[in-house]
Order: C-alpha cells, then sequence, then structure tokens
C-alpha cells in the first residue's frame, strides 16, 4: 500500500455506500455521505480541500462516481428515496467552488416546473436524483446526465404530468450548465425505473453512415442507442424480462423488472473490434402497490422510505441474470449468457476477444 486515508463523517449519512472517485489535476476528488467534495493529493492522500455541498438533513448524500474534466469535476447527490429534489453541479477541481448547478427538478420560474401539476411542494422532494456517473462529448463538450427516478417512487397523486427532467438523458454545456437537449424516456414514472446510465458514448456505422451516438440503459430493462447529433432514438431493444412496465398500481400488479431489476449500478461497454454493446443485468421482479396516502417527506430523510407503496420481490432463489451482446448499429442479440445471479458488476471488454464481468 501506497498511501490510505479515511472520511470521518461530520454528520448525518441518510446511506453508507461508495461508488468511486475521479481522478483530475493530480487530485482525486469524491463525494461522502454527509453531502462533502473533498480532494486529496493523489501522491500522498493528504487533503487538499473539502466543501459541503448538499445538506444530509435535507436526504442528500454522494454515492456515484464524480467526473472530472480540465477545469470541473461533476457530481449531483442521491437522495430520491429520501425525500431530496436531483441537481447536477460543476465545482472547480482547484478549490471546490461551485461554477454552476442545473436542477434535475426545475425550480419555480424554470423550464419543466409545469410538468409536476399546480403544487410547488411536489417538486420540493422531487427525486431524479444520480445514482450512477454521468459521460462526456469532449468534441460537443456536453455533460451527459442520467436523471433518475421521479418521488415518492410509487405514490403520484401530488405530482400529476410528466415530471421533467426525471427518467431523462440530459445534455448540459460543461462549461455553462446550460440545458442542450434533453429526452425524457419515461414520463410520469410509477416503477422506480431510473435512467441508469447514458454511456458509453462513441461512433459506429449504421445503414452505410458513420453516426455519433450514445447507449443508455435503466431498471426498466432497454437499451436505448441515440443520435447524438439529430437527438433521434436509432433503436431500443429488451435486455431483461419485461411484464407490466406500463401497469397502472392502483391494485397491487406484478412488475418485470421490480425495483432493483434492469441494469442497475455499472454500466455497458462497447466493443470496438466486433462494433458489439455488451450489457449486463438483472432479472427480478416484484409486486407494487401503492399506499394510500402521501408519505411525509420530513420522516423519510432519515429513513430512507420515500416510497410511497410497498414492493414485494420474488424469493431471491428466483433472481437471476444475464449478459447479452448486441450488434451495435442495429440493437440485434448477437448471444446472451444466462447467469445464476443478477450481474451487476461492470463490464470490461480487451483487444483479446474478452470480457470479464461478475454476478
Amino acid at each position: 500500500m501506497i498511501w490510505s486515508t479515511a472520511w470521518t463523517p461530520r454528520e448525518h449519512e441518510p446511506l453508507n455506500t461508495h461508488r468511486g472517485a475521479a481522478l483530475a489535476d493530480g487530485k482525486i476528488i469524491r463525494g461522502t455521505n454527509d453531502g462533502f467534495l473533498l480532494a486529496l493529493d493523489a501522491k500522498d492522500g493528504h487533503q487538499l480541500w473539502a466543501k459541503q455541498i448538499a445538506d444530509p438533513k435535507e436526504g442528500y448524500f454522494h454515492q456515484h462516481a464524480a467526473s472530472g474534466s480540465r477545469r470541473f469535476v461533476y457530481i449531483g447527490p442521491a437522495g430520491a428515496e429520501t425525500a431530496a429534489r436531483g441537481w447536477v453541479g460543476a465545482f472547480r477541481i482547484k478549490d471546490g467552488e461551485q461554477a454552476w448547478r442545473f436542477n434535475i427538478v426545475p425550480d419555480d420560474d424554470e423550464p419543466g416546473a409545469d410538468t409536476w401539476g399546480p403544487d410547488p411542494a411536489a417538486r420540493k422532494h422531487g427525486g431524479g436524483n444520480l445514482w450512477t456517473p454521468m459521460s462526456f462529448d469532449e468534441r460537443k463538450n456536453l455533460l451527459y446526465v442520467p436523471g433518475g427516478n421521479a418521488a415518492p417512487d410509487l405514490y403520484d397523486d401530488d405530482r400529476p404530468g410528466d415530471n421533467l427532467y426525471t427518467n431523462s438523458l440530459i445534455a448540459l454545456d460543461a462549461t455553462t450548465g446550460h440545458l442542450a437537449w434533453y429526452r425524457q424516456f419515461i414520463p410520469h414514472d410509477v416503477h422506480d425505473y431510473d435512467v441508469s446510465h447514458v454511456a458509453p458514448v462513441f461512433r459506429t456505422m449504421i445503414n452505410g453512415s458513420t453516426r455519433n451516438v450514445i447507449a443508455s440503459t435503466g431498471k426498466d430493462g432497454l437499451l436505448r442507442l441515440l443520435d447524438r447529433d439529430s437527438k433521434d432514438i436509432i433503436y431500443s431493444v429488451p435486455f431483461t424480462n419485461r411484464l407490466n412496465v406500463e401497469a397502472s398500481i392502483k391494485t397491487p400488479v406484478r412488475v418485470c423488472p421490480g425495483t432493483l431489476g434492469g441494469e442497475e449500478w455499472n454500466g455497458s461497454s462497447y466493443y470496438a473490434r466486433q462494433n458489439m454493446l455488451i450489457v449486463p443485468a438483472t432479472d427480478w421482479c416484484a409486486e407494487f402497490s401503492k399506499d394510500a396516502t402521501a408519505p411525509d417527506p420530513q420522516k423519510e430523510h432519515t429513513r430512507g422510505f420515500y416510497f410511497g407503496g410497498q414492493t414485494k420481490f420474488d424469493p431471491w432463489s428466483a433472481a437471476r441474470g444475464r449478459l447479452t451482446a448486441f450488434d451495435a448499429s442495429t440493437g440485434h442479440e448477437q448471444w446472451r449468457y444466462d447467469a445464476a445471479k443478477p450481474m451487476i458488476a461492470g463490464v470490461t471488454t480487451t483487444d483479446g476477444d474478452l470480457i470479464f464481468t461478475a454476478e
């Protein structure tokens, strides 16, 4: 070991989990579960700066790996199930000061606020938080953000409308944070179907022409390929079992994927040598039922059950995984590996025609 360091939480941690850090300008930069962003010297691990950028008393915590560029580090807090409201921000690498912030759930005077119904309180705890990394388009200087599920997850009476920008691929100007474009995949989500991943970003031949594309996967079990120039969806194909994915939950209903199904915390890989997208998956269904009344957000900042309903999972013995290779140009399935348990590891492809992952 060269060095090690530990962060001692200064405040309550709504959830204790961590999924990585950024390396930029000789610094290792990470978020903490009590809402801090901190930078360590990569040579010896000593702390260079620490800024509290999110308040855990409001349900916020950081768990996904930040993304670094030349000047900024990009991060957004998690917390839909602890009654938080999603945003993403750019912070200066040299000192941690905020450069810009984009509200995934809009403020009163921002575009998209009218998609949440007439009550502004619905947006105060509206979800849309980040659980997984963002991706970057260097040529266009765009940051691609995976918008999470709307909250409460299952109780939707107080949030009529499409609920922008939840369950969306959001393209932001990486320098200013201005919205360049977006594509909402699941308006008015009631199944906890986060758009988990907006990656990989690559170029491929489609119908004889080279296209700039981006893949997106999520908990709804669909792989989507989008054109980064036209913003059109080129194809959308399933990579898990799908049942009742658009069903109402006014009465109990069994849904596949369930709230821990589809593609979870680690994303797909593009294998350029054979023009394949390799997608890991969890096949695990659940029965959804909606509560009669709305949950209390003040209680859920600490407990973490801002669902507004119940999920009854199929037995763990029924949970399965799969790894599927798709032709990246067409979305046609090339092969599939069925695993005994959910596949939630990352996928690494190599020039030796090998793929590494885990269940």
